[in-house]
């Protein structure tokens, strides 16, 4: 299988100005946007891909890249920084935060291709357990707090340099931020392109939107062909479907690394396949049922069971073991009644909706 770093050991001779942007370097800046560069790349300044990757390990390291990230990332980042066509692409405008009170997890940042044109890429989600229920918080929320940061991002960044021209794009959630973002802006003449690949959709009263049909023909939507997370809400633009490594697991499929490449772009598909369908129907049959205070209250009460003993991250749980799983069951103990019964709902409701649409298939 020929993956993205593959790609850049195959096509990193040449230089953008020779080989324009293309689908596949596209996901490579969406996956640099999730390392942590905050204490490489100074504030208010800028540095190139080459110069962060002969930095990186001596202030960062594998062992700190969290529970979804992996050595692939940096694996990346070091074969990018030597390649003729990224070595020279600078990062700036990063911004990165996390906040538990307002529940938001955000961050971005701008790579530089030349004097002209730039890719504006948004993270997806990380490991942060803020960071997962902002995601779940877009199934009864009209903009989530990341979404509006997203808007005030690409407009500063456009702003200081109207006369330039944008890639805009993202993996996972940072795919959502990129079309909220391009949907809204006021300056979507400088945007060439607006990439989702395998970000949720949005509700219908966006994707029927003028201001969304308005770029809706400079979207690329890409999605694994046991796709789970890309359909969510929904997308009134076409998508892509795309061969991955694993034949079954849509969740692993969710990994950028393991999308098969073939010369400038990824190997696509006619459709995603059966599993994905019956995922995609599960889950929109079971919040059709809900209505919007169900799921908030869902949210909160999932999270608040997730975060007890002072967890803040899906690496707190993995590294805790058994003795996240005792305070996870001790807090679910410890609700109420009415609360327990919620989360018992939602949880059978999917089984049974899932059990219903796979007896149908059959």
């Amino acid at each position: 299988m020929t993956n993205i770093v593959d790609y850049i050991k195959w096509r990193g001779d040449l230089s953008f100005e020779v080989s324009p942007l293309n689908e596949v370097d596209n996901l490579i800046f969406s996956k640099l946007v999730y390392l942590d560069l905050e204490d490489i790349v100074p504030m208010d300044s800028d540095m190139t891909i080459g110069q962060i990757a002969g930095l990186y390990h001596e202030t960062k390291g594998i062992k700190k890249l969290g529970a979804l990230l992996n050595e692939n990332f940096v694996k990346l980042l070091m074969i990018a920084g030597q390649s003729c066509r990224f070595k020279d692409v600078s990062v700036s405008h990063l911004v990165d935060y996390t906040c538990e009170e307002t529940t938001i997890q955000f961050a971005a940042m701008t790579f530089k291709i030349n004097d002209i044109i730039s890719y504006i890429a948004f993270r997806g989600t990380d490991d942060t357990l803020v960071g997962w229920k902002e995601d779940f918080m877009m199934n009864f929320m009209e903009t989530v707090p990341a979404q509006k940061e997203s808007l005030d991002y690409i407009n500063n960044v456009i702003g200081k340099k109207p006369k330039g021209k944008y890639y805009v794009g993202g993996h996972s959630k940072g795919g959502n931020l990129a079309v909220y973002a391009s949907v809204h802006t006021d300056y979507k003449d400088q945007i060439l392109g607006i990439y989702n690949n395998d970000g949720p959709g949005f509700k219908e009263s966006m994707t029927r939107s003028e201001k969304y049909h308005m770029v809706s023909d400079r979207m690329h939507t890409m999605v694994p062909k046991s796709s789970v997370v890309g359909m969510l809400l929904e997308h009134e633009e076409s998508f892509e479907v795309v061969e991955c490594r694993y034949k079954r697991s849509g969740l692993l499929q969710h990994d950028g690394f393991t999308w098969h490449v073939l010369g400038t772009s990824f190997i696509h598909l006619p459709e995603v396949d059966d599993e994905s369908k019956l995922m995609s129907k599960t889950i929109k049959g079971v919040l059709n049922t809900m209505t919007l205070d169900q799921r908030q209250a869902f949210t909160n009460a999932f999270f608040e069971v997730l975060s007890t003993n002072n967890q803040k991250s899906l690496l707190d749980i993995q590294s805790g073991h058994f003795k996240s799983l005792f305070a996870i069951t001790k807090a679910y103990s410890a609700l109420d009644d009415e609360t327990k019964k919620l989360l018992r709902d939602v949880f059978n409701m999917m089984f049974d909706e899932g059990f219903k649409n796979l007896w149908a298939r059959e």
